[in-house]
């Protein structure tokens, strides 16, 4: 029952009250930073193996004390008295959902464009991607003012939301841990190596966010049915240019609007390559960013009524059952 309040409730707090939020998990990633760096200049150095296994361990170790912890506090707050265990609980979904922020930011760069104001759109694009965005001409900017809004309004929210249904808190804590010391970024280094202290969290990110960023495709593609956009074509585009779980939540918005997103960027003056996802029909225009914000807002909101209907339902059979 407290997930059918928290859900709704934390979703609506995050729209219209967002500026009282704390990043514990960034806290969680320079410990395991330091951690890596101790062993590096103590332990296994150069020898891969030892920092493979260490790497392994010590992650497995940090996401189950998470995980442990959240469960176990939560447990705690409830036997205490209920509605201190919700409000508990409401408060750390509300700290780590984010369905606004990728709208603002996209709304942001949209003025930005729209008063022919580059630099300003550059450096808003560099603060939040960490990329490198003095030479960008107004197509790349807008290219990647929706590549970011797409992922990270799935990763941020919807995901979330459908973990949430799963395991609440704990389930959500565990996950964060996980993204965040894989270093997951929505600006994707494919050709960087990653760390063999680190590889294990990448690998597991890899498979959890494939099976999320498929059900959030799904969402964001009923989104475009519903605004009257091409979204049988965001199915085609997956087939063809789905290569991981970002671009499985571009191609959703690329099939529907008949654009190309994705392709090459340089960061810290390094070429990282990308394969481009869509197909290119024209130049992209600074308006397509007000449509995509209309498919992720609709997206999200249509997330969290199926997975509040299908919490229902299973409600339901359990009372049947």
């Amino acid at each position: 029952m407290e997930t059918l309040l928290i859900l709704p409730i934390s979703f609506l707090m995050d729209m219209f009250i967002n500026n009282f939020k704390l990043d514990i998990f960034a806290y969680i990633k320079n410990l395991f930073d330091k951690i890596n760096n101790i062993l590096h200049e103590k332990v296994y150095k150069e020898n891969k193996i030892l920092e493979f296994i260490f790497g392994t361990l010590i992650s497995i170790f940090i996401i189950v004390i998470v995980f442990l912890i959240s469960f176990y506090l939560l447990k705690l707050f409830y036997r205490i008295h209920f509605i201190i265990g919700l409000i508990i609980e409401l408060i750390l979904f509300y700290n780590i959902l984010e369905t606004r922020k990728p709208l603002e930011f996209a709304s942001i760069i949209f003025g930005t464009l729209q008063n022919n104001n580059f630099n300003k759109a550059r450096n808003i694009l560099k603060e939040n991607l960490k990329i490198d965005t003095e030479d960008m001409d107004e197509e790349t900017i807008i290219k990647r003012t929706i590549e970011y809004a797409t992922i990270t309004s799935a990763e941020n929210s919807i995901y979330l939301l459908i973990l949430f249904i799963i395991g609440g808190i704990p389930i959500c804590f565990l996950y964060k841990t996980i993204y965040t010391l894989s270093k997951n970024e929505v600006a994707i280094d494919e050709n960087k190596n990653k760390k063999l202290f680190e590889i294990f969290l990448v690998k597991l990110c890899f498979i959890i966010n494939i099976i999320l960023s498929l059900i959030s495709f799904l969402f964001y593609a009923i989104s475009s049915l519903f605004l009257q956009y091409r979204f049988r074509n965001s199915f085609a585009i997956l087939k063809k240019d789905a290569k991981d779980s970002k671009s499985i939540l571009e191609c959703a918005i690329a099939g529907s609007l008949d654009i190309e997103i994705g392709g090459d960027y340089f960061k810290d003056g390094e070429l990282f390559e990308r394969e481009n996802v869509g197909d290119y029909m024209e130049e992209l225009n600074y308006k397509l960013i007000e449509k995509v914000n209309k498919i992720l807002l609709l997206g999200n909101y249509i997330s969290l009524s199926i997975l509040i209907f299908i919490k229902l339902i299973f409600m339901l059979l359990s009372v049947i059952f």
